[in-house]
């Protein structure tokens, strides 16, 4: 979802673009917001800095046990 909305999107294009329900997608909407990892900004969601510092350090470890 935060490399989804590294590039602003409705919560409409959420549900659609990562397969989920509406229910759940509210979930991790306020999961993510709540640690600030996104942003909501009128209509639309955005990663934040921090959501993208996380996406890169994500696949830093990744890269680091799976393609060693």
């Amino acid at each position: 979802m935060l490399e989804y909305c590294s590039k602003p999107r409705r919560i409409t294009q959420l549900i659609q673009g990562c397969n989920l329900n509406p229910n759940s997608a509210r979930k991790y909407v306020d999961l993510l917001m709540a640690k600030g990892l996104l942003m909501k900004d009128g209509e639309y969601y955005k990663t934040t800095e921090k959501g993208i510092k996380f996406i890169k350090l994500i696949e830093e470890i990744y890269k680091g046990i799976f393609l060693k």
